[in-house]
């Protein structure tokens, strides 16, 4: 690997990544994203229903997290308006499986 290959691969890192802690990329890159160039093909919804896959236990913040960070701000920042769209996308997505938030806060109470 070239100078500017590794150069371009390390500014493409999950860790590198606004709002993405450690847990968070690993979590990512268990479920197959590994950079910010897989991060913006997949966009946030699709990134968090991997996540999901790989770790049921991820919340809604990190759907947040990979969001502004797409924008290059911060998840706390983003509107109402926004967080309802991702939210809606994720249903959608799961269009019938018991994957929304919902259903793993009830599954969760139930424990």
């Amino acid at each position: 690997m070239s100078a500017d290959q590794r150069a371009e691969s390390e500014s493409h890192r999950l860790e590198d990544f606004r709002n993405l802690g450690p847990a968070s990329a690993r979590i990512l890159r268990a479920a197959g994203i590994r950079s910010r160039t897989d991060l913006e093909r997949a966009g946030a919804v699709a990134a968090f229903l991997a996540a999901r896959r790989a770790a049921p236990n991820v919340t809604l913040n990190l759907l947040w997290a990979i969001a502004g960070g797409l924008q290059n701000h911060d998840w706390r920042n983003l509107t109402q308006r926004e967080q309802h769209a991702l939210l809606s996308g994720f249903r959608t997505a799961c269009n019938g499986r018991n994957d929304t938030a919902e259903s793993v806060k009830k599954r969760r109470k139930k424990r």
